[in-house]
C-alpha cells in the first residue's frame, strides 16, 4: 500500500462532559452495489499498489464493502441531507449550521458540496464548516462541540453531513480496514428529539508514527484497547448508569477480533457488542455509527427508553464514546 502517517496531537488529551441535547433526526446512504475484499485486492493490484493476504482479512470478519458506482460524491450528499430538509421544512425546525466530515478525498476543500442543494431549499446562508482532525473518530468530536453551537444558537439546529466515497482502489483497503462508500446526515437539537445524547467523552494520545516504524504501530496495537477501556469506564462513571442497564455497544467497524476484546476488557457481554454490519459493510469511516444505529433500530435491538454506548476510533489513537438513549419510537429508520 501506499505510504501514509498515523499522527494525532502533540500531547494527551481527554475531556469529558454531561450534556443534555439530542439527535432529532438522521438519514443514511449504503450504495447497493458490493464488492468482495477478493475483488478489491486484485483491483488495487492492477494498479501497482500491494495488499496483505484475501485471508489476512476474512479472518477478522471483513467480506465485503459497498462501492458507489453511478451518484457522484455530491448526489450522495443530497441523498441524504434532501429527506433531513424536507423534515425541517415540514416542522418549521430552523438550522443554524452545516459541520461537514469527510476522510477519504483529498484536496477537495475548494469545493462546496452542498452549495446547489441549499441554492435549491433556499439555505445559501448557512455556513459551512468542514472538520479533518479527528478522521473516523469524527462523529464523537461533533458531539463534543455541539454544546458550545447550542450555547449560542439554543433554538436552531445543527446539520452533520459527513460522505466518503473512493476515487481510486487503493482508497478502498489498507492493512487493516476495508473502507466502504457511504453518506449519512444527523440534525442535532437542544430540545426534543428521537435520541437523547447524555454523557461524552473524548481522548487523543500524543503520540506519531509513520507507517515504517513497525515497533511503534505494533505498540499502538497492543495499547490502544486502553485508550477505549478508560473512555469507557469514564462515560459510565461520569454518567452513573450500570453497564447491565446498557443495552447495546454499538462502534465503528474495524474488525471482530478487536471488538471481542473490547468486549472482554470491559466486561461487556458478547451479544451487546453490535457486530451485524461488519461482514456486509466494512468500515464506513464515520457513518459506522449511525447507520449501525439504524440497523439495531430495525433489528429490534434497541427500543424506547433503552440506553446504549457509541463508540469511534480514529488512526492514532483518538477515542471516542457516548451514552445515548432511544427516547421516542423509530419508524423502522430513516
Amino acid at each position: 500500500m501506499s505510504s501514509y502517517t498515523i499522527m494525532v496531537a502533540s500531547e494527551r488529551e481527554i475531556t469529558m462532559q454531561n450534556v443534555a441535547f439530542y439527535l432529532t433526526d438522521f438519514s443514511v446512504y449504503i450504495p447497493e452495489n458490493k464488492r468482495s475484499i477478493a475483488q478489491l485486492i486484485q483491483q488495487i493490484q492492477k494498479t501497482g499498489y500491494t495488499t496483505k493476504d484475501e485471508a489476512d482479512y476474512t479472518e477478522r470478519g471483513i467480506f465485503y464493502a459497498p462501492v458507489e458506482e453511478e451518484r457522484s460524491w455530491e448526489e450522495m450528499i443530497e441523498q441524504v441531507v434532501t429527506p433531513v430538509l424536507a423534515r425541517c421544512a415540514t416542522t418549521g425546525q430552523r438550522i443554524g449550521q452545516i459541520w461537514l466530515v469527510q476522510s477519504s478525498l483529498k484536496l477537495w476543500h475548494e469545493r462546496n458540496p452542498v452549495k446547489g442543494l441549499l441554492k435549491k431549499w433556499e439555505l445559501e446562508h448557512l455556513p459551512l464548516f468542514t472538520l479533518e482532525e479527528y478522521f473516523c473518530a469524527s462523529y464523537h468530536a461533533v458531539l463534543q462541540m455541539a454544546p458550545g453551537f447550542f450555547s449560542l444558537h439554543p433554538d436552531e439546529a445543527l446539520l452533520l453531513i459527513v460522505a466518503d466515497k473512493g476515487m481510486h482502489p487503493s482508497c478502498r483497503l489498507n492493512d487493516y480496514v476495508m473502507f466502504g462508500d457511504s453518506a449519512s446526515a444527523c440534525l442535532f437539537t437542544l430540545q426534543g428529539g428521537k435520541h437523547k445524547i447524555w454523557t461524552i467523552c473524548n481522548q487523543i494520545d500524543g503520540v506519531v508514527y509513520d507507517d515504517e516504524d513497525h515497533e511503534g504501530l505494533s505498540s499502538l496495537g497492543t495499547t490502544f484497547y486502553l485508550g477505549i477501556r478508560k473512555v469507557f469506564q469514564d462515560v459510565l462513571r461520569k454518567s452513573g448508569i450500570p453497564l447491565e442497564q446498557i443495552r447495546q455497544v454499538i462502534g465503528t467497524n474495524v474488525d471482530q477480533p478487536m471488538w471481542d476484546m473490547v468486549g472482554q476488557i470491559c466486561g461487556i457481554p458478547t451479544d451487546r457488542v453490535y457486530q451485524a454490519t461488519l461482514s456486509e459493510t466494512g468500515h464506513l469511516y464515520s457513518t459506522d455509527v449511525i447507520y449501525n444505529v439504524q440497523h439495531a433500530i430495525q433489528n429490534g435491538l434497541l427500543k424506547p427508553g433503552d440506553y446504549y454506548l457509541t463508540f469511534s476510533l480514529g488512526f492514532g489513537g483518538v477515542y471516542g464514546c457516548a451514552l445515548q438513549q432511544v427516547v421516542e419510537e423509530e419508524q423502522g429508520g430513516r
